[in-house]
């Protein structure tokens, strides 16, 4: 598929879509759904969980969907860092 073939089924715009695959902009979360319709993918397929080195061996991919999916696997994972639970730093008392 083309930027402008996910575009036209996500209903974005084609720019939007290479955006996305460079990592420039951040879709929202029905961004997001537009664009696994556009895919054919489930929403929950985008964020699998999978390391983002698992995409070299998925070679037989359009590379829109590789750069797509890894453009999306590395916003994933800066979430998943982002919303980690903290653990408290006590200062120690003189």
């Amino acid at each position: 598929m083309t930027q402008e073939d996910v575009a036209e089924r996500a209903g974005l715009s084609y720019k939007f879509i290479g955006e996305v695959e460079r990592g420039s902009a951040n879709p929202s979360i029905k961004t997001l759904e537009g664009l696994a319709a556009g895919l054919g993918v489930q929403l929950a397929d985008l964020f699998a969980g999978l390391p983002t080195t698992a995409y070299s061996s998925r070679q037989s991919e359009a590379p829109l969907v590789r750069e797509v999916a890894s453009s999306l696997e590395e916003m994933a994972a800066r979430l998943r860092r982002a919303t980690r639970p903290r653990t408290a730093v006590r200062s120690k008392k003189r």
